[in-house]
């Protein structure tokens, strides 16, 4: 997944952005006959978000509301075909070189997410449609100072907890297609493209691990593992993010 945005800060505490993701999957499931995978490169979402920092009495708090547009139709974007709307919530009060942390959202669907990216939605094989609270907790040990400053090391466990009607729409199997997997496991966006059902169909759980080495303000990267416990699936994730407005205000002093 390739991401890029824009945004302004309007004070310390309130800044938004927009954005424009591409998705890039290597699906197993080709519906050409001379090989075994198929790469597929589509535009994900337009989004826009707006965030908010503050700190209380050392606690420190960030909720970032994020919407997004279906401009296109399932065939030319990876898309649910409705706004998408997300609230994140991350909470996190350091103590010394620890810092334990606590995320709470809600949407109506698996939204993608750029900022305060967590491991076990970053290489998510598909997209869902319907209401979805979600919680994470963990911690993150870090010290930023001698040869292990900009470093950090965190760990957490997470849950998807979905209400009500969804729909489930894969990224690996193409629409309108007979190819696709078993669905062992409860996979059912390894099966077909899209799958309608009650809310056990959009439910996960599992924990993540990740390093963090961030040098400067330019530039930075996540090593993340996730294993889901619900679908007994392992993945790994490497993000590497590059910070373009501090490296012009860099340039500019």
């Amino acid at each position: 997944m390739i991401n890029t945005d824009a945004g302004y800060a309007f004070s310390e505490h309130f800044s938004a952005s927009i954005g424009l993701p591409l998705i890039i999957t290597r699906s197993p499931f080709s519906p050409v006959v001379n090989r075994d995978y198929n790469w597929t490169g589509l535009l994900g979402e337009p989004y826009v978000d707006v965030r908010y920092k503050s700190t209380y009495h050392g606690l420190n708090y960030t909720s970032i509301l994020t919407g997004t547009v279906p401009v296109n139709n399932l065939d030319r974007i990876y898309t649910t075909g409705r706004f998408g709307v997300d609230w994140f919530n991350h909470i996190d009060e350091p103590v010394g070189d620890i810092t334990p942390f606590l995320n709470v959202g809600a949407s109506n669907g698996a939204v993608n997410r750029f900022i305060m990216p967590r491991p076990y939605s970053e290489a998510r094989p598909y997209q869902t449609l319907g209401f979805l609270a979600d919680v994470e907790g963990g911690a993150e040990y870090s010290r930023n100072r001698g040869s292990t400053r900009g470093l950090g090391i965190g760990a957490s466990a997470y849950a998807l907890v979905p209400a009500g009607p969804q729909k489930v729409y894969s990224r690996l199997v193409i629409p309108f297609s007979a190819l696709g997997g078993d669905g062992q496991h409860m996979r059912y966006w390894q099966s077909k493209f899209e799958t309608v059902g009650t809310s056990k169909i959009a439910r996960d759980n599992g924990f993540s691990a990740w390093l963090d080495v961030k040098r400067s303000r330019v530039v930075g990267l996540q090593l993340g593992y996730t294993h889901s416990v619900h679908y007994k699936l392992d993945f790994y994730t490497i993000v590497l993010t590059f910070d373009t407005g501090s490296l012009l205000r860099a340039i500019a002093r």
